[in-house]
């Protein structure tokens, strides 16, 4: 009968392999998620950007089409007062 010998092939990955891999990703994770919240900063940043450059298109086409005549900042006073969603610039 054949007897089994250990080999290094069978025997898998030691404790100290599998700690080394782990230390690794946990640095790789350091490195990745802080540029990963700066690029969110980033997207959020053009969002506002392009959402006013919008919103200016739009008021100088009203402008245009209604003989320079500029509207109002509301209808009512209680429209001004209110604070609709998250504004640009702000956490």
């Amino acid at each position: 009968m054949k007897q089994f010998t250990h080999s290094r092939d069978a025997r898998g990955f030691t404790l100290i392999e599998l700690i080394v891999v782990i230390a690794v990703i946990a640095i790789l994770c350091g490195i990745v998620l802080p540029v990963l919240g700066r690029s969110k900063d980033a997207a959020y940043k053009t969002t506002c950007q392009n959402n006013l450059k919008q919103w200016t298109t739009g008021f100088l086409m009203y402008v245009d089409d209604n003989e320079d005549y500029t509207p109002r900042e509301s209808a009512t006073p209680e429209a001004s007062r209110r604070k609709t969603g998250r504004r640009c610039g702000t956490r």
